[in-house]
């Protein structure tokens, strides 16, 4: 099976991606027990806390050992502070599928936008996938408008599970990546 190769830092011009450390527990926890966070994303759940951040940190480092998933701590270069997440999963040889959260004081900024197209460059460039696709909530437009501006197209709609079991619909996006 195609793996990804060994998780790279990603720079962009006011981010670091870097792998997460266990140092990052409390933080992950204090950025990610948001409501709105947990009502945006599929898989984070509300309340969120420092025992959750460990066991996906956990959950992260056994994925990465397989070369299928890779997270990055999305940082500011300027200061180091975690702001956010965003991930690289294997669906199938050579495509990919990326989700990603950011703290609320760090929203409305472009810091999103920004990680993604750098995680996008480093998929075609450095793991030479030939496409990426992500999901959103239908409920978190904003979303949708990040995946838009990083050169993404809407393909569908489905239900999927969030993480209290419910099914909620998502809007699914794609971009391909052989001609960048």
């Amino acid at each position: 099976m195609f793996t990804l190769k060994q998780q790279v830092p990603i720079i962009s011009p006011r981010l670091l991606l870097r792998s997460f450390v266990t140092s990052d527990i409390a933080t992950i926890a204090m950025l990610a027990n948001d409501r709105e966070i947990a009502d945006n994303t599929l898989n984070i759940p509300y309340p969120y806390s420092e025992d959750d951040a460990r066991l996906w940190l956990e959950l992260q480092a056994q994925q990465t050992q397989c070369g299928d998933s890779y997270s990055w701590a999305i940082t500011l270069q300027d200061t180091g502070a975690l702001i956010g997440a965003i991930s690289l999963t294997l669906l199938q040889e050579q495509q990919a599928e990326t989700g990603y959260w950011i703290g609320r004081e760090f929203r409305n900024q472009g810091y999103c936008s920004e990680a993604l197209q750098a995680l996008i460059r480093v998929a075609a460039e450095t793991y030479h996938l030939t496409s990426i696709s992500a999901v959103h909530l239908r409920s978190n437009p904003a979303s949708g408008c990040v995946m838009r501006h990083a050169g993404m197209h809407h393909l569908t709609e489905e239900q999927r599970p969030d993480s209290q079991g419910n099914w909620v619909p998502v809007e699914i996006y794609s971009l391909e990546l052989a001609s960048r």
